[in-house]
């Protein structure tokens, strides 16, 4: 006469997009977008002032703003898994978070995704900033562009 544990039944799909949603939403922080903000207002008045101080100017000093822009995207895409997940750690919340019904693969999904959203934000706010300030627009580089993503 064994007793066997009882069965916990596995949670609902429909949850599994809650939970995902909860843990993007402790990785969020606005610093994020301060950071980028200030990158673009330094390097835009490095690129305004090269520009003009020097008579013949390099073409490769045109390409800042846009090379700050994709170094962000590899520098934020990279760490925004690696640096979340280590947060976790560092705060003693990796044990809390896999004792609640939260998924490794739910977990990892929020990590990626909120990674994704961090980069395409903040390069939106980039942007939008070098182009209002510096009339740098990002778009010229036309269907290279999309593949820089992939």
């Amino acid at each position: 006469m064994s007793e066997q544990p009882e069965q916990v039944p596995a949670a609902p799909d429909e949850s599994v997009s809650a939970r995902v949603i909860a843990n993007m939403r402790d990785h969020l922080k606005p610093s994020d977008f301060l950071q980028r903000y200030a990158l673009i207002i330094v390097w835009g008045f490095v690129t305004v002032y090269l520009m003009q101080s020097v008579g013949d100017v390099p073409r490769f000093v045109e390409f800042f703003l846009g090379a700050l822009m994709f170094w962000e995207i590899v520098y934020r895409a990279n760490l925004g898994v690696s640096v979340s997940f280590l947060e976790d750690i560092w705060s003693r919340n990796f044990l809390n978070l896999f004792a609640s019904p939260l998924r490794p693969r739910e977990f990892l999904s929020a990590l990626v995704i909120t990674s994704f959203l961090r980069t395409l934000v903040g390069l939106g706010v980039m942007i939008v900033v070098a182009g209002a300030l510096y009339g740098f627009n990002l778009f010229t580089l036309g269907l290279p562009l999309v593949g820089f993503f992939v």
